[in-house]
């Protein structure tokens, strides 16, 4: 709640009062998002801690190579986590907009219920097909074992991970972006130490890189879990809202359904980029890695500023706000375009060095710096797709972010990463140039999009 102090604002757990009424627009969203900055970052360091430390054993690229094969699986069954949880942002931010807290822990009990459903048959479905999904996936030999045994245990993380991502689709729902940021803080320090322990202390490999994010998922299940059940006056308890009601799942899965299928989308995509990527060499597919990696980071704030403004977005709509809705999303696109801009502006100069202590190969660094000069200079284009996904996604238009998916890697970068590798002699330069225009092809879907918005 708001409270004035000494002039001062001060905002702890609901921030349902800073969204709803605080003047300053861009102050009102700086405090929710600048906590989720810090997730994201976290996200990122994880991103590269298997690969890291796996990198220092002698031998390790079968357990690598097994990692790097199991993640697009992975990947692909954490779209049904991510677009459940889009769906419970929509939906709880529009209860608490409507001042309606009782319907609120209703759809976050929905939500905990059909998160635990979804990650326990997956937990099941990958552990029982791992083996088979790694040989179609084209490992063998000492990848296919390290392969398998990575996703068995993986398995084990998708409950307790579907669960989390629930609790924090709920706080996020009310504005408090910093619980969620507190836990996942937690789940890494106890990740990054025991994949320390385990694979360069024990040598467990891929199975301890494993066995470490499963421990970190599992190390904050009692915290959140407690806080879920008992609540209080700033929580969303939802023991009273554990029952089954067919109604309220047909609406939560009527906004989840193409939220999942966007990330499906999108996920299945990145696996078909990669191969064709592949294709121009590895130097080229290296370098298409470090470059996301580096995006990612400056991205980072952006993606945060997307997550705080969907919930503006639903809170305002379920007050019946249209307005400050549509001033929620102006001013995160304002404020992310600028950011963007400012962290271009900083990387540029040391852009060499950078990519230098990512790569000693040369030619990996030299296709690095041309990704680097072509595509960073159209990511203001991602950071306006990141703000019409948010926007679409807090208003319950996740067909519109489905649209936007598919527009940009099916109808834009596919196509054209295949046009310019067949039909022009840009050699690995038209892989950059078709990532560069397939990022300002899609802010032009995103405007058209914008249109079609409706409040329900």
């Amino acid at each position: 709640m708001k409270k004035r102090t000494k002039g001062k604002l001060r905002f702890k757990g609901d921030k349902t009062e800073l969204i709803l009424h605080e003047k300053n627009m861009y102050m009102a969203l700086a405090v929710t998002a600048l906590p989720l900055m810090l997730s994201n970052f976290i996200i990122a360091l994880l991103d590269i801690a298997d690969t890291f430390f796996v990198g220092q054993m002698n031998n390790a690229s079968a357990a690598q190579a097994g990692i790097g094969i199991a993640w697009p699986v992975i990947n692909i069954m954490l779209a049904f986590n991510n677009g459940l949880s889009a769906a419970g942002i929509a939906v709880i931010s529009r209860m608490f907009g409507e001042g309606n807290k009782k319907k609120a822990a209703h759809y976050g009990g929905l939500l905990l219920m059909t998160a635990c459903a979804m990650g326990l048959t997956i937990n099941i479905m990958l552990f029982a097909a791992a083996p088979v999904l790694m040989r179609f996936m084209g490992a063998d030999g000492d990848v296919l074992t390290e392969a398998v045994v990575y996703l068995k245990i993986s398995s084990f993380e998708m409950l307790p991970l579907f669960l989390f991502s629930a609790f924090c689709a709920m706080r996020q729902a009310m504005g408090d972006m910093v619980l969620p940021v507190i836990f996942s803080l937690i789940a890494a320090v106890v990740n990054i130490t025991l994949i320390a322990l385990l694979v360069v202390g024990f040598g467990l490999r891929a199975r301890g890189a494993a066995i470490a994010s499963v421990a970190g998922q599992l190390s904050i299940l009692p915290f959140y879990g407690k806080r879920l059940i008992k609540g209080g006056a700033d929580k969303l308890a939802v023991r009273g809202g554990l029952h089954i009601d067919k109604k309220g799942l047909a609406l939560l899965f009527k906004i989840a359904a193409p939220s999942v299928a966007s990330q499906v989308v999108g996920s299945f995509g990145f696996i078909i980029l990669q191969a064709i990527i592949l294709q121009a060499g590895q130097e080229v597919s290296a370098a298409f890695s470090i470059g996301n990696k580096i995006s990612n980071i400056l991205l980072a704030v952006v993606m945060a500023l997307g997550t705080s403004m969907s919930a503006f977005v639903g809170q305002n709509t379920g007050a019946k706000n249209v307005a400050r809705a549509e001033e929620a999303y102006k001013s995160s696109r304002n404020m992310s375009l600028i950011l963007t801009v400012t962290g271009l502006v900083l990387l540029f100069p040391v852009r060499r060095e950078i990519v230098g202590v990512m790569s000693t190969d040369k030619e990996t660094v030299r296709a690095a710096m041309e990704y680097v000069v072509v595509v960073f200079l159209t990511l203001p284009g991602l950071a306006f797709y990141q703000n019409y996904m948010g926007f679409f996604n807090g208003s319950g238009n996740t067909k519109l972010s489905l649209y936007m998916t598919f527009a940009w890697i099916w109808l834009f970068r596919i196509p054209l990463l295949l046009s310019f590798n067949r039909w022009t002699s840009f050699g690995r330069a038209g892989v950059w140039y078709a990532m560069a225009v397939s990022n300002i092809a899609v802010t032009f879907v995103g405007r058209l999009l914008l249109r079609r918005v409706k409040y329900e």
